[in-house]
């Protein structure tokens, strides 16, 4: 064992639990490691209407398997306010190209911080040697692990990174014999449905699955919009203004055929409408000609549109 895997006696490792795979996992390893009395299960619990009910579960059931209750750090009112109410209160997405989003910022930083501050309070630069905060973040993400390292430094707290250990006694949930959550079927994660962060693909399966969802987002987007944009609104990219170009097109589902982030659009489009792919392709094809950080605007995103030769079909539904 190393010096830096030394177990402090008496240590608490906070586990920053989101609900998500990857985080189960470092759980499982810190409670493994250090015992259960020494863990912390700290999540932040949100709105029923975009989490997921099954993450819900998953969350019950590792807090079941592992004898750790879960602590919460919830936003005043979380259980009736999703992402979109939080934009929509401060009628903006983000601050900047480079800020984090607001809805991350209101449901889980600030409860986070409020927390942390109440409980184990640090003296920056003095960093704590009794408490250690655990990410699920693992080799393959370095940049991430680098940058939490000092953010969190700087706020007098130190690390920890159960998926970076070299040696590991569990890689997937399913080994203890719990499911994951459903949601994993279909997107790449399991964030809110609807995630402010998320690609065009996602949103794409959001308009499909979640009407609901889909609505709320536009209604966001039309409260945050203002008559002049400023400098940082243009920088920032908001996921839904692409595919609201689809609207005018009617989807339905043909067997088993659904639409996840897992499955290609370009094979999705063909199993459902055949022939018309074709005429599908050119917009789909510009579309992914945008670099992926690149901060595209709706004008942009419109001018694609009637450049595209699906702008033909605009009246006329493609699932008849």
């Amino acid at each position: 064992m190393t010096s830096a895997e030394m177990v402090v006696v008496g240590m608490k490792h906070i586990v920053c639990f989101s609900g998500g795979h990857s985080s189960a996992i470092a759980a499982v390893e810190v409670v493994r490691k250090f015992g259960a009395e020494d863990a912390i299960l700290l999540n932040h619990d949100l709105c029923p209407r975009t989490e997921d009910a099954d993450i819900k579960r998953f969350k019950k059931q590792v807090s079941d398997y592992l004898g750790v209750p879960i602590t919460y750090a919830n936003m005043p009112g979380w259980d009736v306010k999703d992402q979109f109410d939080v934009c929509m209160e401060i009628k903006a997405f983000k601050a900047g190209a480079q800020s984090t989003a607001f809805c991350t910022n209101r449901l889980k930083t600030e409860p986070f911080h409020k927390w942390l501050s109440e409980h184990y309070p640090a003296n920056p630069p003095e960093v704590r040697d009794d408490i250690s905060l655990v990410y699920g973040f693992d080799a393959n993400e370095q940049h991430r692990i680098r940058r939490r390292v000092g953010i969190m430094a700087a706020m007098g707290y130190q690390t920890e990174y159960p998926l970076t250990w070299e040696v590991r006694t569990i890689h997937d949930i399913e080994e203890v014999g719990i499911e994951r959550p459903k949601t994993y079927s279909i997107f790449n994660h399991a964030n809110c449905t609807g995630c402010l962060k998320a690609g065009k693909q996602h949103w794409f399966v959001v308009y499909c699955l979640y009407p609901k969802i889909w609505e709320k987002a536009k209604l966001a987007e039309d409260t945050s919009r203002r008559q002049k944009p400023s400098l940082a609104e243009k920088s920032c990219t908001a996921p839904f203004w692409s595919l609201r170009l689809v609207k005018g097109i009617s989807v339905r589902f043909f067997g088993n055929i659904i639409p996840t982030v897992k499955l290609s659009l370009l094979i999705w489009f063909r199993e459902m409408i055949g022939s018309d792919v074709v005429l599908l392709a050119g917009w789909i094809s510009s579309l992914r000609t945008i670099p992926k950080n690149s901060t595209t605007s709706s004008r942009t995103l419109r001018s694609l549109w009637r450049k595209s030769s699906l702008r033909k079909l605009w009246r006329y539904p493609l699932a008849r």
